[in-house]
């Protein structure tokens, strides 16, 4: 207990220094960042779990992507006491030329397993409860569609040579988990009008069961032995659509705040050597009064903890409040969402933040630990291996923030090699600045030549400022110009190269079809690629799950069905990264695989994939690894089997294809007429995916101006840490100064120059690095070079000049008062400190008698 008191007394007191302050606004914030994204994710992944139990409409719902037998649905029915079988699919539905792509479910006339339907006749007209869906001849629409299409309840719809009349408006369906976060817009048929209307071959099939927990069990064990590619979503352990994309976008935000944490590290750092100053004297005197060194490091240890909890404790409430904000922004989304986050999830995150603390403090632990008593007192310097240990350690603390949330090493090695790529330009600049630049622009200005040489005895404090602002700065011009300037010119290059309609989905009779409206409207189709759809079932024998451990992005694409192309020589817009595009050995059917999609799945030349395609499995080897080239046409595939005329695969005879074309201005209003005909013929406008992506552009801005928040407020802490350090100093440079007979105008212009040069270190490397990201940007996806703008470059410049320039000056004005007399009276550090603490240590008891030192 005395061991904890005099830690308090001394914490306490250790408050009410600026270093202190510094030092647990650094650790209060981190402790924030990760406590809020893990709080406001655990509240979601619990809402989507409880999702699962309310939303599914079945005790079990299995997902197959390709047509089952009815072999297969005997066996299905084996494993539940009511069973449902629904299809879905997207059809392009049209009314007084006016055209919407909606999701349809066909249903039987078992629907809905559990809960109940509700309806309307109007639209925001009362809603009525029904226990089965619409009848034969009928569709529902989703108050959107209606809205979109602008039919009214009564009206009919024709698909293809069949009209469906319209007669309810679809209000909730008990089932809907699948498609309750979906931005689709709804429609449901009965399936008996499937005969009669034209469906594209990539239906989703849909088994809701009414099984219970033992039914359930014994179904995915059967389905993960002798149907590996089908899924299975249960109400008791089953994991919601959703959950792995939200895990993951709190893995990328806990990835992200490496950059946070290299930030507050700097601070600690930069607060290091003064508050271990102060510490190691308080632990001397207490170590001359009696107490052992593995008690004074007891000492040590209590003080640590004591600053744990009071930062831990209040970041965690006000994370939680945060959180609280946070979840009613989201529940537009989520609707239903509260707070409800796990408690182990919060433990998790509060000992991951412990652990990182520790490891930056144990070079101060070390040194105490090494250090003599009479030491202590003195002015010296660390051992070279305590030095060593501190820059080790951070780098270990980084290096278990990234391990524990990365989950995708492909993507994890992206971001810190991004990081690095910015650090190493900022440290380039600003080395050429100083060391070079700064000896020829020293040469006529004495004042500058002093400046420069300051900062360059100050390179660690000031490396952490560039480091600060540098980074924050080319998040902001990365968000705010480069993908503004992405979307114009993707626009520009779609629109040159593949024109202005996409056509993600057509049969040969659509291409018929639509080469015969083309003629007629002076509209042109520019490019066509054959492709199926199959799934992925084995890799090497093995199923996906066996493959591949740990999430992806490829590897979610995979546990769905994926476009297979075929191609007679190398697409024009690939390039081949390895292997060979023909092959002579007629034992194998190749395949080609992008380069990309390999390294994620970690796929070589020679593995084997099992693809199902129409009920038939499919073993294709990997000959060669493609990446896309630009300069062509935008339409790529991941796996593409080369035409080798070795092998004649059934698919081939009826392939969809995949395409672009230019339609004339005055065939807009025209193109309901070929979607009446053909509605599913899937295609979208250029104007279409122009909106998509600025929406996508908008929310990826907001989320990186947050984020950038974030990081002015730990570059705010770093600058304040960085001129607290040099304070002392900077007062008595500017006495020396005026002693020499100098005005306090050159002080002044000391501080200018010193953040002027700041700002021209910060703004070039981050208007560098928005360059150089650009460029690679341009080459990869256009094979153009990036027209930055300089004018708006520069003003960004001038301006981060004048506001570094006001913000030293602010920061500065203690150390401007300085005068000569500051000098003259200037006395050493008194010992009343020493003494106050002395008396305090004397006050306790000793625990043992000194060992001798």
């Amino acid at each position: 207990m005395i061991a904890l008191s005099l830690a308090w007394q001394h914490f306490w007191q250790q408050t009410k220094s600026s270093e202190s302050r510094l030092w647990l606004m650094s650790q209060f914030f981190l402790s924030f960042y990760l406590l809020f994204i893990t709080l406001g994710s655990s509240s979601i992944q619990t809402y989507l779990k409880q999702n699962v139990q309310q939303l599914l409409g079945a005790g079990a719902v299995v997902i197959s992507q390709s047509t089952p037998d009815v072999q297969f649905r005997q066996q299905l029915k084996g494993f539940a006491h009511r069973y449902s079988e629904s299809q879905v699919f997207e059809l392009t539905l049209t009314h007084n030329e006016k055209w919407q792509t909606v999701q349809v479910k066909a249903v039987d006339a078992q629907y809905p397993i559990r809960g109940h339907l509700k309806t309307s006749y109007e639209l925001g007209g009362p809603e009525s409860a029904t226990q089965s869906g619409p009848k034969p001849g009928f569709i529902w629409l989703d108050s959107r569609t209606i809205s979109a299409l602008q039919i009214k309840p009564g009206e009919s719809i024709t698909l293809g040579s069949h009209a469906l009349r319209v007669d309810t408006v679809l209000v909730y369906e008990p089932d809907r988990l699948l498609e309750g976060h979906s931005v689709a817009m709804r429609a449901m048929i009965n399936a008996s009008d499937l005969s009669r209307i034209d469906i594209p071959s990539n239906v989703t099939y849909r088994f809701l069961l009414d099984a219970n927990l033992t039914q359930q069990q014994d179904l995915e064990n059967w389905l993960s032995t002798n149907h590996p590619q089908m899924k299975v979503i249960s109400d008791h352990n089953g994991r919601h659509p959703l959950a792995a994309i939200w895990k993951r976008v709190e893995n990328f935000l806990g990835l992200s705040g490496v950059l946070l944490f290299l930030l507050g590290a700097l601070c600690i750092d930069m607060t290091r050597q003064q508050l271990q100053r102060q510490q190691s004297e308080f632990v001397a005197i207490a170590m001359s009064c009696g107490m052992t060194r593995w008690q004074s490091l007891l000492v040590t240890v209590w003080h640590f903890v004591l600053a744990l909890l009071f930062t831990l404790g209040p970041a965690f409430i006000i994370a939680w409040a945060t959180e609280q904000l946070a979840i009613r922004q989201l529940i537009s989304l989520f609707p239903g969402l509260a707070s409800n986050w796990q408690f182990e999830d919060a433990l998790r995150v509060i000992v991951i933040c412990a652990a990182l603390f520790v490891c930056l403090q144990l070079p101060n632990w070390m040194l105490m630990l090494n250090t003599r008593v009479t030491a202590l007192l003195q002015s010296h310097q660390p051992k070279l291996s305590n030095k060593v240990v501190r820059i080790l350690l951070p780098i270990i603390s980084l290096s278990l923030l990234s391990w524990f949330y990365t989950d995708n090493s492909l993507l994890t090695a992206m971001l810190l090699t991004a990081l690095a790529v910015c650090l190493f330009i900022m440290i380039c600049v600003m080395w050429f600045l100083l060391f070079g630049l700064g000896k020829v622009a020293g040469a006529a200005n004495n004042l500058l030549s002093f400046t420069f040489y300051l900062l360059r005895t100050r390179l660690l404090s000031k490396s952490a400022q560039i480091i600060a602002l540098g980074f924050c700065l080319t998040l902001l011009i990365f968000s705010l110009r480069l993908a503004e300037d992405f979307t114009q010119m993707l626009t520009s290059v779609s629109r040159h190269q593949d024109g202005n309609l996409f056509i993600s989905q057509a049969t040969s009779e659509d291409i018929k079809a639509l080469e015969s409206w083309a003629t007629q409207t002076n509209s042109e189709i520019r490019h066509l690629r054959p492709f199926t759809y199959a799934e992925v079932t084995h890799i090497n024998d093995k199923t996906l799950k066996q493959h591949s451990k740990g999430p992806s992005d490829s590897m979610s694409t995979l546990q769905n069905a994926v476009r297979l192309s075929w191609s007679q020589e190398t697409p024009s817009n690939n390039r081949l990264v390895d292997g060979n595009w023909s092959t002579q050995d007629k034992s194998i059917i190749p395949v080609s695989v992008e380069a990309e999609v390999a390294q994620d799945m970690k796929l070589k030349i020679g593995d084997e994939l099992t693809f199902l395609v129409e009920g038939q499995n499919h073993i294709l080897t990997i000959q060669s690894l493609h990446e896309f080239k630009p300069g062509s046409h935008s339409m790529t595939f991941w796996f593409v089997i080369p035409l080798s005329g070795h092998h004649d695969l059934p698919f081939f005879e009826k392939p969809l294809f995949m395409g672009s074309m230019e339609i004339h201005d005055n065939a807009w209003n025209k193109l309901s007429h070929i979607w009446s005909a053909h509605p599913a013929m899937r295609m979208v406008s250029l104007q279409e995916i122009t909106h998509r992506l600025d929406k996508f552009t908008q929310l990826s801005k907001g989320a990186i101006i947050v984020f950038s928040t974030f990081i002015i407020f730990m570059a705010g802490l770093v600058i304040f840490a960085s001129a607290r350090r040099y304070a002392d100093e900077d007062k008595k440079r500017n006495g020396l100064i005026l002693s020499f007979g100098l005005t306090q105008a050159s002080c002044i212009r000391i501080v200018c120059y010193e953040w002027l040069t700041t700002a021209l270190v910060v703004g070039l490397s981050a208007c560098l690095s928005a360059w150089l990201a650009g460029e690679l940007i341009y080459q990869v996806q256009f094979d153009l070079h990036y027209n930055f703008d300089f004018v708006w470059m520069t003003i960004l410049v001038v301006s981060l000049a004048i506001a570094l320039i006001l913000l030293g000056l602010f920061i500065s004005k203690n150390s401007l008062r300085a005068s000569v007399l500051d000098l003259i009276y200037e006395r050493k550090p008194s010992l009343d400190s020493i003494k106050k603490v002395k008396n305090k240590a004397l006050s306790h008891q000793p625990i043992h008698s000194h060992s001798g030192e």
